[in-house]
C-alpha cells in the first residue's frame, strides 16, 4: 500500500493537475493526500474522476487558505479518524494575535479497516505546539484488554472407577499423536 502526499498549493492550476496525473501514472499510489488545495469539495470530485480514483474525502478551504483532500482507489477500504476532543480542538492556525487569526481542525489520520478492527480503542490526540502553524497529531493503537481465564485440568481419582475412562484416554492419546 503506497500513499502520495503533496502540498500542491492550489489544485486549480493546469500544471498542478498535470503534475498530479503524471505522478499517479508513474508511482501508482493507492492513496493520494493533498494539502493546501485552495479549492472547494466540488473541484476535488472533478479531480478524483480525472485521475481515475473512486473515493474522495475533501475538507474545504477557509477563505482563501488551506483545504485538504484524500483520494483512494475503489479496492481500498479506509477510515478517516478525527482526533480526540480532549486535546486542543484545532490543528492549524494563522495570523495569531491579529484580526485575521484563524484556527481550523485540518489534520486527520488515515488507517485501514483492519487497523480499526484490531485497535478498536485507538485514539488520535492533537498535540498543541507553538513552533509551527500545524500541530502534530499522535495516533495511539490501544488494545482492549481481554482477560482470558485459564482453567487448569485437574485429574479426579473418581474417573478411574468409570469403565469408559481408559477408552477415552486412549482415543484422545491416539488423536493427539496423529497430528
Amino acid at each position: 500500500m503506497s500513499t502520495l502526499s503533496w502540498n500542491c498549493h492550489g489544485l486549480g492550476t493546469p500544471w498542478a493537475l498535470q503534475f498530479l496525473k503524471e505522478s499517479i501514472l508513474q508511482k501508482r499510489p493507492d492513496f493520494v493526500f493533498l494539502t493546501e488545495i485552495l479549492c472547494k469539495a466540488n473541484r476535488v470530485e472533478r479531480v478524483k474522476e480525472i485521475v481515475g480514483f473512486e473515493g474522495a474525502f475533501p475538507v474545504d478551504t477557509q477563505g482563501h487558505n488551506g483545504g485538504i483532500a484524500l483520494l483512494w482507489r475503489n479496492s481500498k477500504e479506509v477510515t478517516v479518524l478525527s482526533y480526540k476532543l480532549e486535546g486542543y480542538p484545532y490543528t492549524w492556525e494563522s495570523g495569531y494575535e491579529t484580526e485575521k487569526w484563524m484556527e481550523i481542525r485540518l489534520d486527520r489520520a488515515l488507517v485501514s479497516n483492519s487497523f480499526v478492527n484490531q485497535f478498536e480503542d485507538a485514539k488520535l490526540t492533537n498535540m498543541k505546539i507553538t513552533t509551527s502553524y500545524h500541530s502534530p497529531i499522535l495516533l495511539e493503537p490501544f488494545v482492549r484488554s481481554k482477560a482470558i481465564r485459564v482453567q487448569r485440568l485437574r485429574f479426579e481419582n473418581a474417573w478411574l472407577r468409570d469403565p469408559m475412562c481408559g477408552n477415552i484416554v486412549e482415543e484422545s492419546w491416539q488423536i493427539n499423536q496423529g497430528r
